[in-house]
């Protein structure tokens, strides 16, 4: 079951309505030009977790920074495998990252399938480098 160690929020108003995310709104967001909580593109380096607020466009959504966090959750938008490095897909949901270049944001600390909400402990970010 996801768990989540809740310390280090903010908030920011919500660049677009998040009220419909499925299924609880837990995504990897950007700090847009605006100061607004985007999602977070594939492979992108995120600012934080969406901590579940499904918000219309301009409310406050709280952001759990993930720098020092123990242990976050997110949707997941793949098949993730315990220990699978993780990062943002497209809709910033968490997916297994694999391409050189890519952002990794951390480590699944369980096996889990797109439409579930799984943990994660996050690492300084990083990116995949070149073979």
């Amino acid at each position: 079951m996801a768990t989540q160690n809740e310390t280090g929020t903010t908030s920011l108003p919500a660049a677009a309505d998040f009220s419909a995310l499925a299924p609880k709104g837990y995504r990897f967001v950007v700090k847009n030009g605006a100061g607004q909580a985007a999602l977070c593109g594939a492979g992108a380096r995120a600012f934080g977790v969406m901590d579940g607020d499904r918000v219309k466009q301009g409310q406050q959504t709280r952001i759990l920074k993930q720098e020092g966090k123990a242990q976050l959750k997110l949707d997941v938008g793949g098949v993730i495998a315990l220990n699978d490095p993780i990062g943002s897909d497209a809709t910033g949901q968490m997916v297994k990252i694999t391409a050189v270049g890519a952002w990794v944001h951390g480590h699944a600390d369980e096996a889990a399938v797109a439409g579930q909400v799984a943990s994660y402990s996050p690492v300084a970010p990083y990116q995949i480098p070149a073979a």
